[in-house]
């Protein structure tokens, strides 16, 4: 019978909360959880409690006094290197072979001969152990192979006993009910085809004797009767309803609650997380997880710079480790880290290819840095800390992103989506014309996204699902940081189920007191008593406020768009200046604008006042008499004649912008808006009329 469900779904045999320390085989008896053909198990497991130890250990016994073998596939090298560690010591301890194989899943991922090989391996294998299944989701954004292993394994859970293993297995929980049901509806077509082939062959048996004759009525029905009496046929029958029963998806959950084990704090630049650091007891250890190889090089250089021990691993550590010429200071604190989960280094600082399959068993593991916006990520970084006892405590820090970096990554798999949804499938002729038109798309689209099958590239559809995900989940974030400058820990914090505490914020609010605000307030006062001050005394005066701005908000100045280091873009900086501005109440009259037509030299501003006004009371004819009892040739005595002050230390030098920026002082006035300071080929300043304008001193 076809299924009347529209899909399967796990069953939750058991859901257990635990506490630091326990382990799965606590809680999880050998009764509690078979391994058959046509079951796929799904082990949700904190990272720490043994879910590898445990499965590994019983499924090797079962398979071993079966006579059969277990394969177990892990996502990183470093963990299959790790795994074959155990192995051998279990080997050692018993004396006896192992039946256990361990391979990554990117070694299947191809049409090879070696992944040829190991997936015949794999088939002839009872067990198969799906361990860090979370790689199919996690890694799919640039790994388009994800999607050929996942149907592969998948569709070995009739003949074979399939078990997946994951700290954060919802994502993939959902793509294995969708493809088991996909994958037995396909057998449930095949298997009715076969049985109304085979009923043919018994209509014709039933109907015909041998010679070719048709039986009457009678015969007919006495023949049935036989043939469906007969052991062969009911086996036949039960044959086939055994292949239609829908496939059997079990699901054991475990979760430990360490969050009295944890301090949650909040960064958001470079500088105060060099000075935590620094400032860190001589003992403690940093664990810091970058977002981008960039990020990461950029903070080991700081750190090398104050002579802090540092490594840094990304995904070129596989070919340092394997490389026999090299044993450099990074391999050799790898190498401990693996064996004994320990690091002497005072930081390390690694991409997520670190984030499963090393373990740090080190009290001196205080700090922990994350930077990544990916759930699975974020709870596998996390997890690389396993709590020694009841003091063992750790302080995790969230990086906070600003908001335009969620709007922009928002817009980038927008578009992403949407050409991958207008190019599904791309025939290798096609790739090469369009590479040709827009050489880096869709070479970049191709590689990360694609695979290549029968001479077509065709989308793969974790990946597709992957970006769209992303995209509403950037979103998500970017809509809630509109009425929520803190929406985005809170939500990091869900993951992990701890409440968002203000306190936590503090790490971002270090350093500064009232005393700071005074000292800055004074030094505005001193900026708008110079009146005019030039592209140096506006970047020295962005690079006060805005340091003060990002330790004192959590608005946008975190982003190193606004760094001091960038600030020579004058119109970034100017806009950036005045909003910081408005931070607070004794700042917000204040605000900075360009003067001159070059718009080199800028003035601070007071509600609606500067220091440099022309005289509104003054006339054409006063300022033309003043100009003749004065040295024209002298650009500070003209200066003092429009503003009564003395000419600005930055403009002596610049009698040409010292012109521009009387011109526009006298445009604002209105009886004076008519006129321009110029120079005659005596190079003196006389007072004169607009172009293009007339006024009752034109003639003149």
């Amino acid at each position: 019978m076809r299924p009347t469900e529209t899909k399967v779904t796990f069953n939750v045999k058991m859901d257990v909360k635990g506490k630091t320390g326990d382990r799965l085989s606590d809680v999880l008896v050998e009764s509690d959880i078979v391994f058959l053909r046509g079951v796929i198990n799904l082990i949700k497991a904190d990272t720490g409690t043994g879910k590898t130890d445990f499965v590994i250990n019983k499924l090797a016994t079962q398979a071993k006094s079966e006579g059969e073998k277990v394969v177990v596939l892990v996502n990183r090298n470093l963990l299959k290197k790790q795994l074959l560690q155990r192995i051998f010591e279990l080997k050692i301890m018993s004396g006896e072979e192992t039946n256990v194989s361990v391979f990554t899943y990117q070694e299947i991922e191809n049409d090879g001969k070696a992944a040829s090989e190991k997936k015949r391996e794999i088939r002839d294998s009872r067990y198969i152990v799906c361990d860090e299944c979370h790689y199919f989701w996690s890694d799919s954004l640039f790994n388009p192979g994800t999607q050929h292993s996942f149907d592969f394994l998948v569709s070995l859970y009739s003949d074979h006993a399939v078990t997946f293993m994951s700290a954060t297995p919802e994502r993939i929980k959902t793509l294995i009910e969708v493809k088991t049901f996909e994958l037995y509806l396909e057998k449930c077509t095949e298997v009715e085809a076969n049985k109304r082939h085979y009923e043919e062959i018994v209509n014709e048996r039933v109907f015909y004797k041998k010679n070719g004759e048709e039986r009457d009525i009678q015969a007919v029905i006495k023949k049935r009767e036989r043939i469906e009496n007969s052991e062969d046929y009911r086996e036949m029958m039960q044959e086939f309803e055994k292949e239609m029963i829908p496939p059997v998806l079990n699901e054991y959950k475990m979760s430990i609650d360490n969050s009295a084990h944890m301090e949650i704090k909040v960064l958001c630049n470079i500088e105060t997380l060099v000075n935590s650091i620094e400032s860190s007891g001589k003992n403690d250890r940093w664990i810091v997880f970058v977002d981008s190889k960039k990020i990461g090089k950029k903070l080991k250089r700081e750190l090398k710079t104050r002579n802090i021990r540092t490594v840094y691993v990304d995904a070129d550590y596989d070919e340092v480790i394997n490389d026999t010429r090299l044993y450099d200071k990074t391999k050799k604190e790898m190498n401990r880290i693996v064996t004994e989960g320990k690091m002497r280094s005072k930081v390390l600082i690694t991409t997520a290819i670190l984030n499963n399959g090393v373990s740090f068993m080190q009290k001196a593991v205080k700090n922990i840095v994350i930077m990544t916006d990916d759930r699975e990520d974020f709870i596998q970084m996390i997890g690389r800390k396993r709590f020694l006892g009841e003091e063992d405590n750790v302080t995790i820090y969230i990086w906070r992103k600003k908001q335009n970096n969620y709007k922009k990554r928002m817009r980038q798999m927008r578009r992403t989506f949407e050409w991958l949804d207008n190019h599904k499938r791309i025939s290798v002729c096609k790739f090469n014309l369009t590479n040709q038109k827009y050489p880096s798309q869709p070479f970049n689209m191709i590689s990360s996204y694609y695979e290549c099958r029968d001479l077509e590239y065709e989308i793969q559809p974790i990946t597709q699902e992957r970006i769209r995900y992303q995209y509403l989940f950037y979103k998500h974030i970017s809509e809630g940081l509109e009425n929520d400058p803190t929406y985005e820990i809170r939500e990091k914090l869900g993951w992990i189920g701890i409440e968002f505490q203000e306190n936590m914020l503090d790490g971002m609010n270090l350093e500064y007191s009232e005393h700071h605000i005074q000292s800055f307030s004074m030094k505005l006062k001193n900026y708008y008593a110079k009146g005019i001050i030039d592209k140096c005394g506006l970047e020295q005066l962005s690079q006060d406020l805005l340091q003060l701005a990002i330790k004192i908000s959590l608005n946008e100045f975190s982003d190193t768009k606004y760094s001091p280091n960038k600030l020579s873009d004058k119109r970034g900086s100017i806009g950036m200046v005045n909003k910081a501005l408005r931070l607070r109440n004794e700042w917000k009259d204040y605000a900075v604008q360009s003067v001159g037509d070059d718009k080199t030299y800028y003035e601070i501003m007071h509600g609606k006042e500067c220091q440099y006004q022309v005289d509104s009371s003054l006339t054409y004819d006063e300022i033309k008499k003043k100009l003749e009892d004065i040295n024209t040739q002298d650009i500070k005595e003209v200066f003092r004649i429009f503003f009564e002050l003395d000419l600005p230390e930055c403009l002596e030098k610049d009698p040409q912008s010292t012109v521009s920026i009387m011109n526009c002082k006298l445009k604002e006035q209105e009886n004076l808006k008519n006129y321009i300071i110029k120079t005659n080929t005596q190079k003196k300043y006389f007072l004169t009329t607009r172009p293009n304008t007339k006024t009752n001193h034109s003639k003149e």
